[in-house]
């Protein structure tokens, strides 16, 4: 097998190994979507920011083949990115998601009874969010992958994968009334952008990218939250 192959084929295996097993989704009782307006508050929330991963071919090569040098490419790519963001002072696209879906739930549902809580929560996991918001009914939002990498049949072009995870909580009985997810992932390598133009202007066009993933993966949640 050529190099260039065995470099993409790496990539894919580590995307996996990276991504995991996506949650399940469940959709929401038509009768449970009615009595939301009725509800006096819903909290909601984001988890704290994930670590932004950045592949290119040097940092997958460098991590050789097999497992071992699978293990070893994740932290080189989850260094360089933690580099990126501080360079070009870039931010987890979970707000985004979080008030782009909030403003479309105020659209269509004409919901106005749902407060920000500023905290996050320190951990994925409904006890803290107990702790965090009290009771009642809380939507959690979650970046569950995002990464900057090339395409195995373009080395020079890269893309943006950005996928995250929101649920509707019923607090007192910890009963996941809604859960949802989101994917956004550039697929054509000649519209796609250079590392040299995304980094350009202090990264002004990687954080244009970034965003776009974001309100992309926002509609898929409200889409899916709606039942449309």
């Amino acid at each position: 097998m050529k190099t260039r192959e065995m470099n993409g084929l790496l990539v894919l295996t580590l995307f996996l190994l990276m991504h995991g097993c996506g949650p399940s989704l469940i959709q929401m009782d038509k009768n449970e979507l009615s009595r939301l307006e009725n509800l006096s508050n819903i909290h909601a929330v984001h988890y704290p920011s994930s670590s932004f991963n950045v592949r290119t071919p040097g940092k997958t090569l460098a991590g050789g083949g097999g497992a071992l040098g699978s293990i070893i490419s994740l932290g080189l790519f989850e260094s360089a990115g933690e580099k990126m963001t501080k360079d070009y002072a870039l931010e987890d696209p979970i707000l985004n998601v979080q008030n782009h879906f909030l403003s479309s739930l105020e659209t269509d549902l004409g919901l106005t009874n749902i407060r920000i809580v500023q905290e996050s929560p320190s951990e994925d996991s409904i006890d803290e969010l107990k702790r965090t918001v009290g009771n009642g009914m809380v939507i959690d939002f979650k970046t569950t992958q995002w990464m900057l990498y090339y395409y195995p049949t373009d080395w020079s072009h890269y893309r943006i994968a950005y996928s995250a995870r929101g649920r509707l909580v019923r607090l007192e009985d910890s009963q996941i009334i809604w859960q949802g997810t989101c994917e956004s992932v550039g697929q054509d390598p000649k519209t796609s952008p250079t590392m040299n133009e995304l980094i350009a202007n202090n990264g002004a066009l990687l954080k244009e990218v970034i965003s776009e993933a974001a309100n992309a993966c926002a509609e898929q949640l409200s889409t899916h939250f709606l039942a449309k």
